[in-house]
C-alpha cells in the first residue's frame, strides 16, 4: 500500500533514488544467492540464467534476439567469484543494450574451449562515440570486472550502426 506524500520535487527524486537504489539491491542478492548454490557451479546453469536474464530484459524493450552457444568443449567450471563477475559483465551489457541502444536486433554469441571462455553481444542499435566521456558506470563497471577476470573486454561502436562487445576469459582446466 503506498502513502500518498507531497508532490515535493526533492520529496519525489530522492525517493526514486532510494526505490532504484532499494531495487538494485535486491537483485544483486539475488545474483548472489543465485551464484553460491552448488547446482549452478557448472557453466551449463550459468548459459541457462543468461538466456533467462536476456529475455526478460531484451523482450520487455520489444527487442528481438539470438542467443548462441556456438562451441561447448567439456566440462568447465568457473569459481564463484568470476561467475560472478562474468554474469555481471552479461547483465550490465544487457541492461545497456535494452536501455539506451534504440536495437530491434541483438546476438548474444557464447563459446567456450578448454583454453577460453568468449562471449559476444552486438546489436543493430543507434551505437555511441566509445571516446565521448560517460557521466555512468556501466562501462567503468564491466572493464573493472574483465580485470579481475584476467579478460580481454573490447567495445566498439560506431554511432548509427550499433555496439559490439567482445569478452575473453582464459580458462585453466
Amino acid at each position: 500500500m503506498e502513502k500518498q506524500l507531497p508532490q515535493n520535487t526533492n520529496q519525489v527524486s530522492l525517493l526514486n533514488r532510494i526505490q532504484s537504489a532499494s531495487k538494485q539491491a535486491i537483485e544483486m542478492m539475488n545474483e548472489i544467492i543465485w551464484s553460491v548454490q552448488p547446482k549452478n557451479d557448472a557453466l551449463d546453469m550459468l548459459f541457462i540464467r543468461m538466456r533467462q536474464y536476456a529475455s526478460e530484459i531484451l523482450e520487455a524493450a520489444e527487442i528481438a534476439f539470438k542467443f548462441e552457444v556456438l562451441e561447448f568443449t567439456g566440462i568447465v567450471d568457473l569459481p564463484l567469484d568470476k561467475r560472478k563477475d562474468l554474469l555481471m559483465i552479461f547483465k550490465e551489457a544487457i541492461n545497456n543494450l535494452a536501455k539506451y541502444s534504440s536495437a530491434s536486433m541483438a546476438h548474444i554469441e557464447i563459446s567456450v574451449n578448454k583454453k577460453q571462455f568468449g562471449m559476444t553481444i552486438s546489436d543493430n542499435g543507434q551505437g555511441f562515440n566509445p571516446f565521448e566521456l560517460s557521466t555512468g558506470n556501466g562501462i567503468k563497471n564491466m572493464k573493472e570486472r574483465s580485470e579481475r577476470l584476467n579478460a580481454k573486454i573490447s567495445i566498439d561502436s560506431t554511432p548509427g550502426l550499433g555496439t559490439t562487445i567482445k569478452l575473453t576469459i582464459p580458462l585453466i582446466t
